[in-house]
């Protein structure tokens, strides 16, 4: 499993946040001993991920939706789904910067 896959993975078990903020928990994973697991993005950086790629210089770009569960007539008039770049600032291996596009 490449690393970009194991990242994408723990941002599709992110929870998904209701009317009030929960705890993250990070899931149990079963992988390969060739491969660790390490948390780069939660709550409150990022809420609802769909999809993420990373770039060359290693931000994160996510497709993430604002949590609603709308029909197609309502999803093109709101829009609410947007992409949001990560950043390490401080190259800790932990995303501490968000920006929304």
């Amino acid at each position: 499993m490449k690393p970009h896959s194991i990242i994408l993975l723990l941002l599709l078990c992110a929870p998904n946040a209701g009317a009030e903020e929960k705890k993250f928990e990070q899931p149990e994973l079963i992988i390969d001993e060739k491969f660790t697991i390490e948390l780069a993005a939660a709550p409150p950086l990022v809420k609802h991920p769909m999809l993420a790629t990373l770039d060359p210089q290693g931000r994160m770009f996510i497709s993430e939706s604002d949590g609603q569960n709308l029909q197609k007539a309502e999803l093109l008039k709101q829009r609410p789904r947007f992409v949001r770049m990560l950043e390490d600032t401080d190259r800790d291996g932990i995303y501490d910067k968000s920006t929304i596009f």
